[in-house]
């Protein structure tokens, strides 16, 4: 039998700050590959944040400037897989054996 060591990470982004939340995944990953994890589980939609409560002020039959521009601030936090996002991963998912399931 062969054991599989993963890491389900329960954690929150930092909302509408990519770099911060990218930096805050590379911890994470990195801390459970540290531990022997070889595959690490993130939440859904991690990357960007899940706008829970939000609704961009898109409400049936409104639809207020502020909403846009929370959609706006949702939608440039967003990275595209693969990307120059992704290349600080590159050395350890690129390790034969390990995965990364990250929603964005």
């Amino acid at each position: 039998m062969t054991i599989v060591r993963s890491a389900v990470v329960q954690d929150c982004p930092i909302v509408f700050d990519r770099e911060a939340t990218l930096k805050k995944v590379r911890h994470l990953v990195k801390q459970a590959a540290d531990r022997g994890a070889v595959l690490v589980l993130m939440p859904e939609a991690f990357v960007s944040g899940y706008p829970t409560g939000l609704d961009f002020g898109a409400r049936v039959g409104l639809r207020q400037p502020q909403g846009r521009e929370d959609f706006r601030r949702y939608y440039e936090s967003a990275v595209d897989v693969p990307g120059p996002a992704c290349e600080p991963w590159e050395g350890l998912l690129g390790r034969e054996g390990f995965f990364l399931s990250l929603g964005s």
